[in-house]
This record gives structure tokens, C-alpha cells and sequence, in this order.
């Protein structure tokens, strides 16, 4: 789950700590591919990243790893949606709105599959239950508690591995107080104030 948004966990996703040789244990145990292809849109400047987890990947786990440029992002979201794509990829998402719940039901809902942005397909009904309850709550203090054990369960399936979050640099003048970017990164001007 984002950071910037309520309900976030600090260290709620132990997966996600760096352990390359308890990582090579586990994908051995699993019996991992010996070959893998990281899909990425080469217009959004994602090749140096993904050329250093391609290497991270050779060196830790001992695979062969091949990046795959798409030229645009939607060439590889038609592939996926086609299911002509069938290696790893690369995702991102842009919150439409501050809520956990924005997170969970449009990548990972069973029913995004079909008319979301569900592309891996993942399908877990406890998770989708989860996030049901979380929809129907009394209050969004309630629904957070529902939407964080739909997120548990995520973080225990793991069907997308979570790399980094973007984050905003900005600046503004001494002149002006409460200058605060959104999460669509967009200036509150209705807050802003002479200082």
C-alpha cells in the first residue's frame, strides 16, 4: 500500500525486505524457472531500472533474465489483455483517489480481470470477500480494518512484487504557507495562504 495514504503499514510486508540468499532458497524450493523476460514500456524511462533488477536477478538467483522492451505502455497492457504476453511485467498505477481500497479492487479484484486493470489475473474470493466488507462498512475507519487484511492476504500471495513508490520534489516561495501537493500530485491551491 502507498505510504501516503491512510492505512499504510510500515514494514507490514516482510517479502519485500532484501535478503538475496533466502530469496535464492525459496525460488530453488519453488523450482523457479531457469529463464525469465521482464516486459517494460521503453517510453516511460524504465530501462535502467529494469536492466538493474535483470542483474540483481542473474547474480542472486543464478537465471537468465532478458529484458523486454514495449514501445509504448499500452503495447504491452493490449498484450496482456490479448494474453499474448506471458513473462513478467512491468506495472504502475496512478491513485484516482485517497483510499487503500483504490489499490486493491482495480489491480487485484477478481472481477477487474475482465474490466479492470487486473492483468496479471489474479483471483483469491477471501480477498475479494475482504474488500466487499471493506465497500460496505459503516464508516472508513472500519473499511481501512477490512481493506488491511485484504492487503494481507495480497502480501502473502504476492502476485505483483512491489518495487518503489515515485515521489514529488517541489519548492515554493517563503512568500506563501500550507503548500501541499496531492496524491495526483496537483498544488492545493484552496489551502495555500500569504505567509
Amino acid at each position: 500500500m502507498n505510504p501516503a495514504i491512510p492505512g499504510y503499514r510500515q514494514g507490514a510486508c516482510e517479502a519485500c525486505t532484501y535478503n538475496p540468499a533466502e530469496a535464492k532458497k525459496l525460488y530453488e524450493s519453488a523450482n523457479g524457472p531457469k529463464t525469465i523476460e521482464l516486459g517494460y514500456n521503453a517510453d516511460g524511462g524504465h530501462k535502467e531500472w529494469i536492466e538493474a533488477v535483470a542483474n540483481n536477478l542473474r547474480a542472486n538467483l543464478g537465471i537468465e533474465v532478458t529484458p523486454k522492451p514495449f514501445e509504448k505502455f499500452q503495447g504491452i497492457l493490449d498484450a496482456l489483455d490479448a494474453k499474448e504476453y506471458k513473462g513478467l511485467f512491468r506495472m504502475g498505477w496512478a491513485i484516482d483517489y485517497p483510499s487503500a481500497e483504490n489499490y486493491l479492487t482495480p489491480i487485484f479484484g477478481t472481477g477487474a480481470i475482465d474490466t479492470g486493470s487486473n492483468y496479471g489475473g489474479y483471483s483469491n474470493k477471501d480477498f475479494d470477500d475482504l474488500v466487499a466488507k471493506g465497500d460496505q462498512a459503516a464508516d472508513a475507519a472500519e473499511g481501512l480494518k477490512f481493506y488491511q487484511q485484504a492487503d494481507d492476504i495480497l502480501l502473502k500471495d504476492l502476485p505483483y512484487i512491489p518495487v518503489y513508490f515515485y515521489r514529488s520534489n517541489f519548492g515554493h516561495s517563503t512568500k506563501v504557507k500550507n503548500v501541499k501537493l496531492n496524491l495526483l500530485n496537483q498544488v492545493e491551491w484552496a489551502d495555500i495562504e500569504k505567509a
